[in-house]
C-alpha cells in the first residue's frame, strides 16, 4: 500500500488502485493481496460486488492483507500487464512473493472470505521459513543445497511444461476465434439466404401441399 504504507495506516481496501500506485502496494508490498480487476460496465463485476465490498469491510483493519480493485477502463495498461481477459478477473499475491496467482473459485462472499483466510498469508520464501510447511522445508532446503546452475537447470525443466501448455491454449484460443468468426460468418450468409428464398419457399410448399391434397381427393369418375 504505497500512500497508505507511507502513513501507516491500518486501511487494506482499497478499490482505486492505479498504476501509480499498484506495484508499491500489491507486487513490492509487504503484505498479501486480493486484487479484483474489472470494469464498470460488466454485468458479473456488479453482481459480485456486495460480496467484494464485504470482503473488504472484513480486512479493513488487517494491516497484513490488503483487498483491492482495479478499474481496467482507467488502467488498460496494468490490467494488460497482468494478462487480464475477462472481467472479473481475480488475483491474490502472498508477502514475500514477486507473482500473482489466478482465483478461479466462486464470487460468493462467503467462498471470497474463505479463499482470503486461506491465501493471505505471508510465502514460503528462504528469508520466512516460519511460513513454510514441512513438506516446503524439504523441498526448500533441496533447492538452497544446489549449486547454482543446478537450480538454473530445475527452474528450467518445470517452466518448461507450463509454457509449453501456456503456447498450446494459446495457440487453440486463435483458432477457436477464427472458428467464431467463420460460424459468424456462415451465420450471416444463412440469414440472407433464408431472407431472400424463404418467401419462395414457403411459398411452394403451400403449392405442393394444396395440390398434394387435390390428387388425394378422388374424382366422381374414381368412385
Amino acid at each position: 500500500m504505497l500512500a497508505l504504507l507511507v502513513v501507516a495506516s491500518t486501511a487494506s481496501f482499497d478499490d482505486h488502485l492505479t498504476a501509480a500506485s499498484f506495484d508499491g502496494a500489491v507486487i513490492n508490498g509487504k503484505t498479501s493481496a486480493f486484487i479484483k480487476f474489472y470494469a464498470p460496465w460488466c454485468g458479473h463485476c456488479k453482481a459480485m460486488a456486495p460480496a467484494w465490498d464485504a470482503l473488504g469491510g472484513s480486512y479493513a483493519n488487517d494491516a497484513d492483507a490488503l483487498i483491492g480493485a482495479v478499474d481496467c477502463t482507467a488502467e488498460a495498461d496494468l490490467c494488460m500487464r497482468h494478462k487480464v481477459e475477462a472481467y472479473p478477473t481475480l488475483k491474490f499475491i502472498q508477502a514475500g512473493d514477486t507473482e500473482m496467482q489466478g482465483y478461479e473459485g466462486e464470487l460468493t462472499e462467503q467462498a471470497l472470505l474463505s479463499a482470503a483466510r486461506e491465501h493471505l498469508r505471508p510465502a514460503c520464501t528462504p528469508s520466512n521459513r516460519d511460513a513454510c510447511s514441512t513438506g516446503q522445508l524439504a523441498q526448500l532446503d533441496s533447492y538452497l543445497a544446489m549449486e547454482a546452475t543446478q537450480r538454473s537447470a530445475e527452474l528450467e525443466s518445470l517452466v518448461a511444461p507450463l509454457v509449453e501448455a501456456e503456447a498450446k491454449l494459446e495457440a487453440l484460443n486463435e483458432r477457436l476465434e477464427k472458428l467464431e468468426e467463420k460460424v459468424e460468418e456462415q451465420e450471416d450468409i444463412v440469414d440472407t439466404v433464408r431472407t431472400t428464398t424463404g418467401p419462395s419457399i414457403r411459398l411452394l410448399k403451400a403449392v405442393l401441399a394444396a395440390t398434394d391434397t387435390e390428387a388425394a381427393v378422388p374424382t366422381k369418375d374414381e368412385m
